[in-house]
């Protein structure tokens, strides 16, 4: 961020619109990474699924395996006479499938290799298009998914034979051994499972986060485009308390911010898109996303615990019945118990459903105060 600081007298200028400039480069920053994020997500998704359906397949054939040899009531001999029949029909079809494309081959040779893309673009329509790319599109898959099938049939008969063809303690070993290899494919089939359905719920956060940020692009480029808007001020950010208690600091403290520009002031507030009033126990700033967080006066951490909307907060005790809170933020620097002094750094600042920002609260005897009375603003 880009402040200008005068160390000699402890005072900071704030510009507005050089935070919101910083607030939006933040963001696009983030859009790009995450745009990235959801293309590789995709494509992890797609190499898990295919590895997905390679078990799922596997798991099917094994099983279709223990149901045939297991289940037959025949005696062996009748069964292998009627498995010889079956695996013959079952060559017979895959012959058939063979030599239906080996005549398209030779009338695609004949009539033009670019007879599909011909079909297409000989279209009367955009709809006749869409009709004869969907009749293509679903002829190849069921050739292919009619293939597969017929594959499976065959490697099914074949390995049941095989089985059958063995002594009995041959075929109890090795059937054992099928049971054991199904238990391991179902094992690495849920696993992929629980892979793809881990990394498909990733991609609706990235989504929802990509929305979230094209929204607050907008907004903040729109803001800045008004160029008649600015505010700008100077911070006196000297902690000159010389050991007087929090209760003699009204209007002295430091902010622990370097931001005057409150989104929601303390007190009874309308939300517009909600159209509901609710009350705010503090004040909530827009400030850049990893601006420092200080404490306000010397304390003690007293907690640093999760509150929805706000995310993490600190709790900082400083004695008389005064307690100063600090919320969306994120890479906190101290821990329940720590001792504090002022201007010390405890965290950096965040976002939320609201965009980047920081909420403050000063609490006495568990009453809230209105933070802006006790914070020094030239």
């Amino acid at each position: 961020m880009s402040f200008s600081f005068l160390v000699f007298c402890g005072l900071v200028d704030f510009d507005f619109r050089t935070d919101k400039t910083n607030q939006l480069e933040i963001y696009k920053q983030e859009l790009a990474k995450i745009e990235k994020d959801i293309l590789d997500t995709k494509s992890a998704i797609a190499l898990n699924s295919e590895q997905l359906k390679n078990y799922s397949s596997q798991v099917s054939t094994v099983a279709d395996l223990l149901k045939r040899v297991q289940s037959d009531t025949l005696k062996e001999e009748r069964a292998l006479i009627l498995m010889d029949e079956q695996l013959k029909k079952v060559n017979e079809k895959l012959a058939k499938i063979k030599a239906k494309f080996g005549a398209r081959i030779i009338w695609l040779y004949k009539n033009g290799e670019n007879y599909e893309s011909e079909l297409l673009f000989s279209s009367k329509s955009l709809n006749d298009f869409y009709v004869r790319l969907a009749y293509l599109e679903k002829a190849t898959k069921l050739r292919k998914s009619e293939f597969e099938k017929i594959r499976k049939e065959q490697k099914v008969l074949q390995e049941a034979k095989k089985i059958l063809s063995l002594s009995y303690v041959q075929k109890m070993k090795y059937i054992e051994g099928k049971a054991e290899d199904k238990q391991t494919l179902l094992e690495k089939k849920i696993q992929y499972e629980n892979k793809v359905k881990s990394l498909k719920y990733r991609v609706d956060e990235l989504e929802r986060r990509k929305e979230f940020l094209n929204k607050n692009v907008k907004s903040l480029e729109s803001l800045l485009a008004d160029n008649s808007f600015s505010h700008y001020v100077t911070l006196d950010q000297t902690v000159n308390y010389d050991g007087r208690p929090v209760s003699a600091l009204k209007g002295k403290l430091i902010l622990p911010v370097l931001s005057t520009f409150v989104t929601k002031d303390f007190g009874l507030n309308f939300d517009v898109n909600d159209r509901i009033y609710s009350f705010n126990t503090g004040i909530d700033v827009s400030i850049a996303k990893g601006s420092e967080v200080k404490a306000i006066a010397n304390g003690t951490v007293e907690s640093v615990t999760f509150v929805p909307m706000y995310g993490f907060v600190i709790f900082i005790n400083h004695g008389e019945g005064f307690k100063s809170a600090y919320g969306i933020i994120e890479n906190i620097k101290v821990k329940q118990g720590d001792i504090v002094k002022a201007g010390t750094v405890i965290a950096n600042t965040s976002d939320n459903a609201s965009g980047q920002g920081f909420h403050f609260e000063l609490w006495r005897w568990s009453r809230p105060l209105d933070p802006k009375q006790w914070i020094k603003v030239n």
